[in-house]
């Protein structure tokens, strides 16, 4: 089973609602969004919602630590002006 070049898009938008997730794969996905782009704007209810999902406190943890770590290698390269791999443009190959 190969990703499709829509799903790819979809991906690359962050758009949630066409990623082929979970519920509560979906809920840890716009946690880790939401706490990327405002870490002070995280609430109770945002926990909340992730529990009645079935989210763990581990599987909380383990989200913001690989939002942080994708935050951290960016930054770095950023900093050092390393651009992605040509495989990371997922450009179709013959």
């Amino acid at each position: 089973m190969g990703v499709d070049d829509a799903e790819i898009a979809n991906i690359r938008n962050m758009d949630i609602d066409k990623i082929d997730l979970s519920e509560k794969e979906k809920r840890l996905f716009a946690f880790a969004l939401k706490a990327h782009a405002d870490p002070h704007s995280i609430i109770d209810e945002d926990f909340a919602r992730l529990r009645e999902a079935g989210v763990t406190d581990q599987e909380i943890v383990e989200a913001i630590e690989v939002m942080n770590f994708g935050d951290s290698i960016n930054r770095f390269c950023d900093t050092l002006g390393i651009s992605p791999d040509v495989f990371l443009t997922y450009e179709k190959r013959p």
